[in-house]
């Protein structure tokens, strides 16, 4: 076929007796996706997982990646049959390339579990630098097909989780690759999880059979008391960085854990609540950490909000042991602000005078423990997946 022919052939509608779908270029398979989406049907519906679907990645009205890909059942491995990016002053060197690569790993993941990337028109040199970059392999430019063991290492290499971080992982028997895909997906942030492995916690608990509670109360307990504290530390860290509406990054905190402990520090002076914005009134939080002062978070966990007040030598206690390496900041649940004036002008008062810094963050005890139960509900299986799968197969029959 000629390529009038082609091109002709790619712009008319596909009939049922016209079956074969002829691709000339990238281009004219990107304009078939556009033009020819489930979503631009007269009732359209979210392509499924064997649809032709395209992903574009893009800055405000810049797009500097687009991929059009669908998962195929018969061999299971997500195809792509239209690939490309292009470089942007406002992004890192091969920033595009990444951010593509971790979306196909993901949808490759999520679509069927395997992660055999397949590319119609040959693996692009940009995914082969990126690759020798990263793991050292070198891949001949006109293979198409780059196989699941190298596409996993290279989402584990993409990843923010440190080799000894995939290392606990791979003890603990939980996938690199299924904590990346939730961790991607929004359901755990990278900080969380690293806090959860460092605080000894088996993740395992998280991406497989978490504790029951009517079982194995004691054991729920502790893994509640820990996300919970992992989370306010997560908010903390949040809210010291500032992050505005609208822009894509606040300040950047630097971590590390020195004899045990997590310390953190940034370049920029952490004010809360901030002199500059009259508008975040909060009289309760108050924290100035000068630019490169280390400072470590200590998370407050209460059971009712008065026991905020009743505990509070013991929590200036736990503090009061990292004062001469860190300066401490008390991170306390939303509960705080319903203490009676009285019982809050007072905690205040003696936190300044112990030289301890205190941060309210906007989600109560109750919401935290909300949070953390619908995190595990998505990510603890209860089941086995291949006893799952099982069921389906024998419930929805071909």
């Amino acid at each position: 076929m000629s390529v009038k022919q082609v091109i002709r052939h790619s712009n008319q509608r596909t009939t049922e007796a016209d079956t074969e779908f002829i691709v000339s270029d990238p281009h004219v398979v990107y304009l078939d996706a556009v033009l020819n989406s489930p979503w631009n049907e007269k009732g359209g519906k979210p392509p499924g997982r064997d649809d032709w679907s395209t992903y574009r990645f893009a800055s405000r009205d810049v797009i500097v990646g687009v991929a059009t890909h669908r998962f195929n059942r018969q061999n299971r491995r997500l195809e792509i049959r239209a690939y490309f990016t292009g470089e942007h002053p406002i992004f890192k060197a091969m920033e595009p390339t990444r951010v593509m690569m971790i979306m196909l790993s993901s949808q490759a993941y999520q679509a069927g579990g395997t992660m055999d990337l397949f590319f119609e028109q040959g693996i692009p040199y940009d995914v082969r630098y990126l690759i020798e970059d990263c793991l050292g392999d070198r891949i001949p430019g006109h293979d198409t097909l780059l196989k699941a063991d190298l596409v996993k290492r290279l989402y584990a290499a993409l990843s923010e989780f440190p080799e000894e971080m995939q290392a606990a992982m791979a003890e603990d028997d939980v996938p690199v690759e299924l904590v990346c895909f939730n961790t991607y997906r929004g359901n755990w942030s990278p900080g969380l999880i690293k806090s959860l492995i460092e605080r000894g916690i088996r993740l395992s608990w998280i991406f497989k059979n978490r504790p029951d509670v009517v079982q194995t109360p004691l054991t729920y307990v502790h893994l509640s008391n820990h996300l919970r504290s992992a989370l306010l530390e997560d908010y903390a860290l949040y809210r010291l960085a500032d992050r505005k509406m609208g822009v894509s990054m606040g300040k950047r905190i630097e971590s590390k854990r020195d004899a045990g402990d997590m310390q953190y520090w940034c370049v920029h002076r952490l004010v809360v609540p901030d002199p500059q914005e009259p508008s975040q009134i909060d009289t309760d939080s108050f924290v100035d950490i000068e630019p490169g002062q280390r400072f470590c978070l200590i998370p407050v966990l209460a059971h009712s909000t008065a026991s905020l007040f009743d505990r509070r030598k013991h929590d200036f206690a736990r503090a009061l042991k990292h004062i001469h390496q860190c300066k401490p900041v008390l991170v306390v649940p939303l509960d705080f602000i319903y203490l009676n004036e009285i019982d809050r002008k007072s905690y205040i008062t003696e936190a300044k005078q112990h030289g301890l810094f205190v941060i309210v963050i906007g989600l109560t005890m109750s919401q935290l423990l909300a949070e953390s139960e619908y995190s595990l509900s998505v990510t603890a299986a209860q089941v086995d997946e291949s006893d799952m799968e099982e069921k389906n197969a024998n419930r929805y029959t071909d």
